[in-house]
């Protein structure tokens, strides 16, 4: 449990602990700190929306809870976690979760056409209880066999019992063709107009004294 709040938990982070908060339904913010080594082992074996066993406290006050991680804040130069959001959520009740999307294979659009593969979007957000949240969406992108094709979210299989919050008609990912350079002529320079310096300085000398011989006349 935590009690320290406020510009003093940059003291907790010295000691390798990084402050977090448990928050849902039905249930006051309760604050914590976690062990930074238990959170690099953690994220070593667990997918962004694994849900994880939390336990929180020691002996008799201890209490152990099923939370996913709703945020990771990292500093914005390090990148080093400064705070976690974990969500306890009600077994029974659906929530609303982002599913990241793996692009596998080889597209022969790309290998073999020279196409350009432009991913849209890289989640999914879906809508499920908590024991149904999918890992990931898995695309093959080794069906994008010419220019132009497009993998939609209405492609995807979804499992039972999720809802896909996304419309069917959003392309997930494309192949579209290579752009041309544009080659702009360069205008070859005619001979005579090329001038040495020592050319330009005469040409001015002779300037002035054109000058010079209208003043005197």
């Amino acid at each position: 449990m935590r009690t320290i709040v406020g510009k003093s938990v940059a003291e907790l982070r010295e000691q390798g602990m990084i402050p977090a908060v448990i928050y849902g339904p039905d249930m006051e913010n309760v604050l914590i700190t976690v062990p930074n080594q238990a959170l690099i082992d953690l994220q070593k074996k667990a997918s962004e929306n694994s849900i994880i066993e939390l336990t929180v406290g020691e002996g008799k006050d201890k209490t152990v809870c099923k939370v996913l991680i709703q945020e990771i804040h990292r500093g914005p130069l390090s990148q080093i976690i400064d705070h976690i959001d974990f969500y306890r959520f009600n077994s029974t009740k659906k929530v609303h979760i982002d599913v990241p999307i793996e692009l596998v294979g080889i597209s022969p659009a790309v290998a073999d056409l020279g196409g350009v593969l432009l991913q849209n979007i890289d989640r999914i957000e879906v809508e499920c209880l908590p024991d149904a949240i999918p890992q990931q969406f898995v695309v093959d992108i080794s069906k994008l066999l010419t220019l132009n094709d497009t993998i939609y979210v209405e492609d995807l299989i979804m499992p039972e019992h999720v809802i896909c919050h996304v419309e069917p008609h959003v392309p997930i990912v494309s192949v579209t063709e290579p752009q041309k350079e544009e080659v702009v002529p360069v205008e070859p320079v005619a001979p005579e107009t090329v001038l040495t310096e020592a050319e330009v300085k005469r040409k001015e000398q002779e300037k002035e004294k054109e000058e010079e011989t209208a003043a005197q006349g």
